[in-house]
């Protein structure tokens, strides 16, 4: 009898100690799996679509076409058609609406465009022109319908350090880069008095 019992007590003992490791799994399982799915559902980057992100991209590219129309003037044109070929768009509208998921990285890769922008024109200034006009074509104006404010104030953090270093290199031309300023940033550099 009291052989039986033992056998009885361990079979329940078992039964008891299969039950609870499988509740604690499904548990686990089910808390690993809740998770996850929230982890998925609150990134950031997996509601941009590919084609919104590759934007970024886009304008990002042609960070190196001001510093080589700087370099060689004269074929700014063969420069601007490569670009926007090899880019994938030749005006700034081309890459409108902006998603708000995407602004601060567009904003950044804007910002860097037009600080590049800056360096170019404090190396050869004679061109301000032809490189204001080719950062309008391809980066946009502050306060166009391509570039919202967001985006702008992206921009403008971005441009500043390179902006300036151009200043300090070049400050006799301090009118061509207020105007790149204004254009671009919509910010006037020059002090307003009160």
């Amino acid at each position: 009898m009291n052989y039986i019992s033992h056998e009885i007590f361990g079979a329940v003992k078992l039964h008891l100690y299969t039950f609870s490791y499988i509740y604690t799994m499904k548990t686990t399982i089910t808390i690993l799996s809740l998770t996850s799915l929230l982890l998925l559902t609150s990134c950031h980057y997996c509601r941009i679509e590919p084609e919104e992100y590759f934007k970024v991209d886009q304008i990002a590219s042609v960070q190196m076409l001001f510093e080589s129309i700087a370099r060689q003037p004269e074929a700014a044109d063969q420069l601007i058609a490569t670009a926007e070929r090899v880019a994938g768009y030749s005006d700034i509208a081309e890459l409108a609406p902006i998603s708000p998921g995407i602004s601060r990285e567009f904003g950044y890769a804007r910002g860097e465009c037009i600080g590049a922008c800056a360096v170019a024109l404090s190396r050869l200034p004679g061109i301000d022109e032809t490189l204001i006009q080719v950062a309008v074509k391809f980066l946009g104006e502050a306060g166009s319908e391509e570039i919202s404010d967001t985006v702008n104030a992206y921009s403008k953090v971005r441009a500043l350090p390179l902006l300036l270093e151009s200043l300090a290199r070049q400050p006799e031309v301090f009118d061509i880069f207020n105007q790149l300023s204004i254009t671009l940033l919509g910010v006037d550099l020059e002090e307003v008095e009160e």
